[in-house]
């Protein structure tokens, strides 16, 4: 019969430790998720905050080149067309690529090709 109690209280003894085991993990994969959410949340912050102030610095000048490359966002993409644009209107030229477009009389953008004439894009 004591055997018996014994080998009770061992079991209940583990399930309770294994049970406890199982909370603890639980707890600290929750306080993790969260403190990731909220590091992404600053890092987002933070890049909109860049992409202000480098949209600013961008529409001061029409000669810096306007890099846009495959691993540009859409949301990049958009923001680096718009300012593109909104220079091209402003100055009547943008760089962009590497190549300066101008802003044609009839509204066309056109780039010079080395021979002095225009090509229409």
């Amino acid at each position: 019969m004591s055997i018996l109690v014994a080998i009770l209280a061992i079991s209940v003894a583990i399930v309770f430790f294994i049970y406890i085991n199982k909370s603890i993990k639980i707890i600290n994969f929750s306080r993790i998720k969260r403190k990731n959410i909220s590091s992404i949340d600053k890092r987002i912050a933070l890049r909109e905050r860049l992409l202000d102030g480098f949209s600013d610095s961008l529409m001061a000048d029409p000669e810096l080149n306007i890099k846009t490359s495959v691993w540009d966002t859409e949301e990049e993409l958009i923001e680096k067309a718009d300012v593109h644009r909104s220079r091209l209107k402003k100055y009547g030229r943008s760089m962009m690529n590497g190549k300066m477009l101008f802003l044609g009389p009839k509204g066309g953008v056109y780039s010079f090709t080395p021979k002095g004439g225009k090509k229409y894009v």
